[in-house]
């Protein structure tokens, strides 16, 4: 088994740990998670279009930071390796990897949208 599937779609520790601390501004938290990742997956595809391992690094390191604080741990993982891969200037082999952060993301916003429901 891969430290990628061992790792929880979603850690309902952290989430918990985040409805407790926000409170009521928890739901806005989740939201703005959302649409920042829209903005932060476009970004990591237009330095994959582009071939540019500078912007690819910077965006993936930001996806990872903001999806960990959130407790997706696949995809802060996904995203680690993709950073790794742009730091070794392997943008063509980070391919795969970004279309894999694409469809976890979409698995953990309709997580996420599951959790907003019930907020």
């Amino acid at each position: 088994m891969s430290e990628l599937d061992s790792s929880p779609r979603l850690d309902n520790e952290t989430l918990s740990d985040l409805k407790d601390i926000m409170e009521e501004d928890f739901p806005v938290l989740l939201e703005t998670y959302l649409a920042d990742a829209i903005v932060r997956l476009d970004c990591i595809d237009a330095a994959v279009c582009e071939k540019n391992s500078d912007n690819l690094r910077e965006s993936a390191h930001s996806f990872k930071g903001s999806s960990s604080n959130i407790g997706a741990a696949r995809l802060a993982l996904l995203s680690s390796n993709v950073e790794v891969l742009a730091k070794e200037s392997q943008v063509e082999q980070a391919v795969p990897l970004v279309a894999q952060l694409h469809s976890e993301y979409e698995a953990v916003k309709l997580l996420l949208e599951q959790e907003l429901a019930q907020s």
